[in-house]
């Protein structure tokens, strides 16, 4: 099973305080890892603990870095997750094809 944007965005909501939810950014890598593959989390690796999606969560898109942002990893199903806070992105320059980005709002 693969998810939809509204199925991310919805997961993604409740791990966001509602006074983040307006100005929050979220970066879905829309390809399905591998449990035990290696995925990019601020500055260090982390292994997918399950089958599943990545999505990075910028909790201020307009300030430099060094802020609040989360990564959050998803299961296939949408039925786990497991988030990491970190104050960097997956990726300091642009981002793969493969990457979505989704609003909240």
């Amino acid at each position: 099973m693969s998810l939809s944007e509204s199925d991310v965005v919805k997961i993604v909501r409740q791990h966001i305080p509602g006074e983040q939810q307006a100005r929050c950014l979220i970066h879905w890598d829309t390809q399905q890892k591998k449990a035990g593959v290696m995925v990019r989390v601020g500055r260090k690796e982390e292994p997918m603990p399950f089958d599943g999606y990545y999505v990075f969560v910028d909790l201020m898109p307009k300030a430099n870095w060094g802020h609040p942002a989360f990564s959050l990893l998803i299961s296939s199903d949408g039925n786990k997750t497991q988030l990491f806070h970190t104050e960097f992105p997956p990726h300091l320059d642009d981002y793969p094809e493969t990457y979505r980005e989704l609003m909240l709002e």
